[in-house]
């Protein structure tokens, strides 16, 4: 079943589709597509808006080469901090040579 709710990441209308067999959800958004999951939806609440927006791109990143995000998988793993702190610099990197 679908539903209409607002992504955590861009603030964004979501549409939200349970995934089969899994205790997770796929998620369509302005950033793209993504996996999630209710356990870990408090911790990616309180990010700053600056990881948020990380999210963001890595999400559209990943899309781009089709692949969709589980984010629920990464969460609270090196591999999710480091992706964060890699599309940070890239955010500021692109900022400032506009």
């Amino acid at each position: 079943m679908s539903e209409k709710s607002t992504c955590i990441f861009c603030g964004g209308e979501a549409i939200v589709e349970d995934i089969t067999g899994e205790d997770a959800y796929r998620v369509e958004c302005p950033c793209g597509i993504y996996d999630f999951s209710d356990y870990v939806e408090l911790d990616f609440k309180k990010m700053d808006n600056e990881d948020k927006q990380a999210v963001s791109d890595y999400i559209k990143d990943c899309n781009e080469k089709e692949d969709v995000p589980e984010l629920h998988k990464l969460h609270g793993t090196d591999k999710f901090n480091w992706l964060i702190a890699d599309n940070k610099k890239k955010r500021l990197a692109g900022s400032k040579i506009n």
